[in-house]
C-alpha cells in the first residue's frame, strides 16, 4: 500500500524522496508566484479564463502544502494519523498534477494549431468536469495501489500521444499558424515530454518490472523492492518545476493569442453572419 513508506525500508531511500522534494519547492517557488499573479490579473480584468492552468496551479498549492506532511513521513518522523492523511493528499496532488500537466499542453497546441478544436473540447463546463473526474480518480487510485497508480500515468501517457498528434498532423488554422506559433508548439511538446520521461517513466517501468517478475515467479529482494517503490514515485515531485515553466510558458505565448481568439470569434461570427445574407438577398434578388 502506498499510505506510508514500508518499514523494513533503508532509510537512504527516504532520504532521496525527500531531495525530490525539496528541489522541487525550491526551484518552482518564484515561478510559481509569477503564475499565481499572472492568473490573478487575468481574472480581474475579465478575460479568458483559463480552467486547467488554474486547476494545475491549485494542485501546486496543494503539493507545496502538504509537503511537509511527506517529508516527515519519508524521514521516519512522524506517522501520526494526520500526517498520514497529509501524505495522501500530498500524494494525489502528485499524482493528479501529470494529466493537468499534459492536459494544459494538449489545450495549448490545439489553441495555436487550430482553435476550432479547443471550442467545445475545453469550455468551461467540459474543462470543470473533466477536473472533477480527475481527481476522483486519482484520489481512488492512491487509496487503491500502485497498479491503480500505473493505469492512471498510463492515461496521462495517451494524452502526451494526442500532443504530439495535434502538433505534427493536425491541419493549421488558415491563416493563424506563423512560425512563432510553431515554435511555440514544440516548446510545449518538450516540456510535456521530458516531464513524463523524467517524472515518471521510472516509475512506470518500476511498476511493470516488478508485476512481470511477480507474475513469472521470479525472486525478488525485499529491500530493492521497496527502496524502488519509494523513491520511483517520489521522482514525480520534480514535475513541479515542469509545471511552473509550462505555466510560465502558457502565460507568455499561448493565453494572449487564446484572449486575441476569443475576442476575434464575434467579429467572425458577425462577418459570417454578413455574408450569409448578403448571400440570401443575392438569390431573392434572382440572376442579374
Amino acid at each position: 500500500m502506498p499510505e506510508t513508506p514500508p518499514p523494513d525500508d533503508s532509510n537512504g531511500a527516504g532520504i532521496t524522496a525527500t531531495f525530490f522534494i525539496v528541489v522541487s519547492l525550491v526551484v518552482s517557488l518564484l515561478p510559481v508566484l509569477w503564475c499565481l499573479r499572472s492568473l490573478y490579473m487575468i481574472y480581474k480584468s475579465g478575460g479568458r479564463k483559463p480552467i486547467f492552468i488554474t486547476v494545475l496551479l491549485i494542485n501546486v498549492l496543494v503539493y507545496f502544502f502538504f509537503s511537509p506532511a511527506a517529508i516527515r513521513l519519508y524521514l521516519k518522523l512522524d506517522f501520526s494519523d494526520d500526517c498520514v492523511r497529509g501524505f495522501k493528499l500530498f500524494l494525489m496532488a502528485q499524482l493528479s498534477g501529470i494529466f493537468l500537466h499534459q492536459l494544459v499542453a494538449l489545450e495549448s497546441v490545439l489553441s495555436l494549431r487550430n482553435p476550432l478544436y479547443t471550442t467545445d473540447l475545453f469550455s468551461m463546463p467540459c474543462s470543470i468536469s473533466l477536473s472533477v473526474a480527475l481527481y476522483v480518480f486519482a484520489f481512488a487510485s492512491i487509496v487503491l495501489d500502485f497498479s491503480a497508480q500505473f493505469a492512471f500515468c498510463l492515461l496521462s501517457v495517451l494524452i502526451l500521444i494526442l500532443t504530439v498528434v495535434f502538433t505534427f498532423k493536425a491541419p493549421p488554422y488558415p491563416h493563424f499558424y506563423p512560425d512563432t506559433h510553431k515554435k511555440t508548439t514544440y516548446w510545449i511538446l518538450a516540456v510535456a515530454t521530458v516531464t513524463m520521461v523524467v517524472a515518471y517513466l521510472p516509475f512506470l517501468l518500476t511498476v511493470f518490472i516488478i508485476s512481470c517478475s511477480t507474475n513469472l515467479g521470479a525472486f525478488l529482494d525485499s529491500a530493492t523492492y521497496a527502496g524502488a517503490l519509494l523513491v520511483t514515485p517520489s521522482m514525480r515531485s520534480l514535475r513541479a518545476i515542469s509545471d511552473a515553466f509550462l505555466c510560465v510558458l502558457v502565460f507568455k505565448k499561448v493565453l494572449p493569442v487564446q484572449t486575441a481568439q476569443t475576442q476575434a470569434e464575434p467579429n467572425a461570427l458577425h462577418n459570417s453572419t454578413a455574408n450569409s445574407g448578403g448571400d440570401e438577398l443575392k438569390t431573392l434578388a434572382g440572376p442579374e
